[in-house]
């Protein structure tokens, strides 16, 4: 056809258009209302104080995991680098096991095997829970509240018992095993944020989107948000008085040093690409935080005097997956000090984790 002309609407009258088009005011309030159904953060706390019948008595025990603490990279042969000194300076007056071995090769693996003290084969998610394979190859929702799990060993001792981390609910695996409890997401924007903010839906999307090249450029600034309200809210509850009626467990899953890599020594200084995993500068640059957030805890422990009283544990749920000088992701960091220890150990004889940690919870109690 010819002969016909055609008016072409101005580019910022067709946005206007759309801006008050009917389907822009649907987008807009399903934005927001999937903002206020989320739950960035899922918190409980039982006033419980009754002690359970038992005859034993226990030291308060502090387990501390720092999500792909590397043993590579945090040791030199058998003695934590100085570079770390918070960490060195506890590990020199501590038990260094240093053959100590992950319960999987990644934290979906590693730490529901923690919390069942046992040696998990598989585990998967589906839109209906976590399941685990078993060694007969079936396939049964995961539970961490076997009477040998970690959890009930530490009821049955007679521990107050809380757990805060990321990545996994927690609070929900526990199902009413833990007095406290705090789950974080490792997704949701609207974790950093104290009032809704009706960006958070489209952040939570960014910070899904992958991590290469060009979506990183939109992933990366509130994805390095996040982790700093990751790490707040952790450390938070890690720094919680450790006195009370009852000893006290408590098990603590940082986010860090995993990415993203947005923290330095001194504290939040994320780079422009906080993503980046080679060469492994930023992540060596967050493992320095790592130290200065323990020593944190550990000063705070000191001026309150539990520093002396408590078990400390410091492991990890799996080393460096992106190489560098890592050696073996599934050798881990595993250091107890015991209350009123000053002399260093050493032990070369090959453990599992998720034994290891169940066996230090028992040896910090003795019958009355």
């Amino acid at each position: 056809v010819t002969g016909v002309q055609t008016c072409a609407l101005p580019i910022w009258f067709r946005v206007l258009l759309i801006l008050v088009s009917p389907v822009s005011f649907v987008v807009v309030e399903s934005i927001a209302g999937s903002a206020g159904k989320t739950d960035a953060i899922i918190r409980f706390e039982s006033q419980r104080d009754s002690r359970p019948e038992t005859t034993a008595e226990c030291s308060p025990v502090l387990a501390v995991l720092f999500d792909e603490l590397s043993f590579s990279y945090l040791y030199e042969h058998d003695r934590v680098r100085l570079e770390y000194p918070a960490l060195s300076g506890v590990a020199s007056r501590a038990t260094n096991y240093l053959a100590a071995a992950a319960p999987g090769p990644e934290t979906l693996v590693s730490m529901p095997s923690l919390l069942a003290a046992r040696h998990l084969r598989d585990i998967r998610v589906d839109g209906a829970g976590i399941f685990e394979t078993t060694d007969a190859g079936t396939v049964v929702p995961f539970t961490a509240g076997r009477p040998e799990a970690l959890f009930p060993t530490a009821r049955m001792l007679g521990f107050r018992t809380e757990m805060a981390g990321y990545y996994l609910p927690y609070c929900q695996l526990l199902d009413g095993l833990a007095d406290a409890c705090q789950s974080l997401s490792f997704y949701n924007a609207s974790l950093v944020d104290e009032r809704f903010n009706p960006l958070d839906p489209i952040l939570t999307t960014l910070i899904l989107w992958p991590r290469q090249f060009p979506f990183g450029l939109l992933k990366n600034p509130p994805f390095a948000r996040l982790q700093r309200g990751l790490v707040e809210h952790t450390a938070a509850f890690a720094m919680r008085p450790m006195q009370g009626t009852r000893p006290v467990f408590r098990f603590v899953h940082f986010s860090i040093p995993h990415l993203p890599f947005v923290f330095d020594a001194e504290g939040y200084d994320p780079p422009f690409d906080p993503l980046r995993t080679s060469p492994d500068t930023a992540y060596v640059r967050q493992l320095h935080y790592v130290d200065t957030l323990f020593g944190s805890l550990m000063d705070r422990m000191r001026a309150d005097g539990t520093f002396d009283k408590t078990t400390i544990v410091v492991l990890a749920d799996h080393g460096f997956r992106f190489g560098g000088i890592e050696h073996d992701a599934r050798q881990i960091p595993f250091i107890v000090k015991k209350p009123q220890q000053t002399e260093r150990a050493v032990i070369t004889a090959p453990v599992q984790g998720e034994q290891l940690l169940k066996d230090t919870l028992k040896s910090a109690c003795r019958p009355a």
